[in-house]
């Protein structure tokens, strides 16, 4: 799996980030430069579940493609935007 995000990452100049936070991770291809653009990344409960998203759609790092790959994890994307708002 992360050989196949390496390969994809040469697409994007190199560039894969990959992040564990408590209750998910995230895989995205670029550098993300602010919180905003951690939040677009692709999330999954596992690592696995992230990076078949990213490799599934490595230009799209928008939260409405997750939602849609997996509406049953949506709360986890409510929960996060809830708690930035305060």
């Amino acid at each position: 799996m992360f050989d196949r995000l390496v390969a994809r990452g040469a697409e994007f100049d190199g560039h894969l980030t990959i992040m564990k936070f408590t209750t998910n991770w995230r895989v995205g291809f670029g550098t993300p430069s602010d919180h905003a653009e951690i939040a677009d990344m692709c999330v999954g409960k596992t690592f696995e579940e992230a990076a078949e998203l990213a490799l599934s759609h490595p230009t799209q790092w928008h939260r409405d493609g997750y939602e849609r790959a997996h509406p049953e994890l949506k709360h986890l994307y409510d929960t996060e935007l809830r708690s930035k708002e305060n």
